[in-house]
């Protein structure tokens, strides 16, 4: 494959599609990223009181230069990504081995479903892993051939994007009267902890062929701290605040609401770890994907995520704050498991969970 070479950045052409004004929408509140960084009072406050509800909210990237550097560099690899996975062949692409250990998703491509013809078509991925990148290098571990060339591009990016999430988590010790460095020191960019950089394509699907019926990724939590979504076309979709549920992870259909991609924001949500360090304080937001609307299901669909995960010794145990439940003592007693043993377990959970497993690939 020839390498691909970036082209120069032009944000009139990352504008994001509209989504159909029929369609029920959850507005997603939204936060600053400058302010964040400033530690304003008012707007720290804003973002606990979000993950106390539903984990979600847009984070403006535009009011500083962390910000936008991240957004041209989110929209750089959507095109990266785009190209390689729409025109690297399907052999080409599975020789990106994902780890041996069964259920780490976190390096490799992967796909789900594919049509007869070696073609990804439900959702396919890149999973560029932080750990080889910046942890203690893995011996004889490279990009393969085809990612190489972009190795700086991946490098910056997730420097980027880890420096936000510290901002991100700053903001949730603060109000939450944690120690300084409660969550930034346990969350490194150089110690290992399974976090990724993840380009996904969701290819066209056109009309009349099922695929309105099932989502291409089904109902979910992600098994991290903090996850952060680049997307241009709609098919994200998150309960409404009043949603009725089957069960904790199932939504009645019409509880379901769409988000709206937006230029110059990304899309953050909290993640499984979060109610186990506040004991239930702050929310693991539960979200799904599913097709994009009419016209908009012939468009190539692209996101790129970054996950922030706990350093793998970290504790998975509450902690301790006048703002956080207390433990009951037979709580407190029970040992807790190091953050890599609870993540692995909790992602191979999935597969014994053969319903779930064999609908859509687990997303994180």
């Amino acid at each position: 494959m020839a390498t691909v070479t970036l082209e120069q950045f032009n944000p009139a052409n990352f504008e994001p599609i509209p989504l159909p004004d029929h369609l029920p929408t959850y507005e997603l509140p939204r936060v600053s990223i400058s302010k964040l960084m400033g530690k304003d009072e008012a707007e720290t406050k804003t973002v606990v009181d979000i993950c106390a509800r539903t984990g979600f909210f847009l984070l403006n990237l535009m009011d500083h230069p962390l910000g936008r550097n991240l957004w041209e560099s989110a929209c750089k690899l959507r095109n990266l990504g785009q190209h390689i996975m729409a025109t690297l062949p399907e052999e080409d692409k599975k020789l990106f081995l994902q780890r041996e250990e069964r259920g780490v998703l976190d390096r490799g491509y992967t796909s789900s479903a594919r049509d007869g013809q070696g073609v990804a078509k439900f959702v396919e991925s890149i999973n560029i892993p932080r750990d080889e990148l910046f942890a203690k290098p893995t011996p004889g571990w490279e990009l393969p051939s085809w990612l190489k060339p972009h190795e700086d591009l991946f490098k910056n990016i997730q420097t980027e994007a880890h420096k936000v999430e510290l901002v991100i988590l700053a903001a949730l010790e603060q109000q939450l009267e944690l120690k300084p460095g409660t969550f930034t020191d346990t969350h490194q960019l150089e110690a290992p902890t399974h976090s990724f950089l993840r380009v996904l394509r969701y290819p066209p699907t056109g009309d009349g062929n099922g695929m309105r019926e099932r989502p291409r990724v089904f109902a979910h939590r992600d098994v991290v701290s903090i996850s952060m979504l680049f997307t241009w076309v709609s098919g994200l979709q998150i309960p409404r605040d009043d949603a009725v549920y089957l069960n904790s992870d199932t939504p009645t259909e019409d509880s379901w609401l769409w988000v709206r991609p937006e230029a110059g924001h990304m899309i953050v949500n909290l993640g499984d770890t979060m109610p186990i360090f506040t004991n239930g304080a702050l929310k693991s937001g539960l979200h799904r994907v599913v097709t994009a609307h009419g016209d908009q299901a012939n468009l190539d669909r692209v996101s790129v995520l970054f996950t922030g995960r706990p350093n793998w010794g970290v504790p998975m145990a509450p902690l301790v704050s006048s703002k956080i439940p207390a433990q009951s003592a037979e709580e407190a007693a029970r040992p807790a498991d190091s953050c890599k043993v609870w993540g692995d377990n909790v992602i191979k959970g999935y597969y014994k969970d053969n319903v779930k497993w064999n609908k859509a690939e687990v997303s994180v």
